[in-house]
């Protein structure tokens, strides 16, 4: 199932920005995991996610109506979290990967543990973390460079 919301700035007139929303509900994984948590009665539920899966962004020039635009894709895996991002605009795509520390007996599924960002094949910038038994994050690696950095 998809949802689109269509808005549109308007001063005096003129257009000014113009947004498309394209939202995605995703099954949450692990919903049965909560059943006898709440009553018998919300056992046979079902969770969804309204999970932002494009964005299309219009911004209008007030004086000669020229626009610019920005589109935005975003892909979550099943417990909603954001794994892929791709934005492009005026011919330039930036893309971000990322992956996620995964501590399913803990209920720990949204601590990070490595982001890419990169363009063209170029990787601009790196994060990554390492977490204890507990996820708590331990240590986190940057690089936007040939030379990471520890913190």
């Amino acid at each position: 199932m998809s949802i689109s919301l269509n808005e549109i700035g308007i001063n005096s007139g003129k257009k000014l920005q113009r947004g498309i929303y394209s939202y995605k509900l995703i099954d949450v994984k692990d919903t049965r995991k909560a059943v006898g948590t709440v009553g018998a009665h919300h056992d046979n539920i079902e969770i969804l996610f309204p999970a932002l899966s494009a964005l299309s962004q219009s911004n209008f020039d007030e004086q000669s109506g020229d626009s610019l635009i920005t589109k935005v894709e975003n892909a979550y895996d099943n417990f909603g979290n954001l794994v892929t991002y791709k934005e492009t605009a005026a011919g330039e795509t930036l893309d971000a990967k990322i992956d996620y520390h995964n501590l399913s007996d803990k209920y720990i599924v949204s601590v990070p543990s490595r982001i890419v960002v990169s363009s063209a094949g170029k990787t601009y910038r790196e994060r990554s973390t390492e977490v204890n038994q507990n996820g708590e994050i331990t240590e986190i690696t940057l690089s936007n460079a040939p030379k990471a950095i520890s913190l």
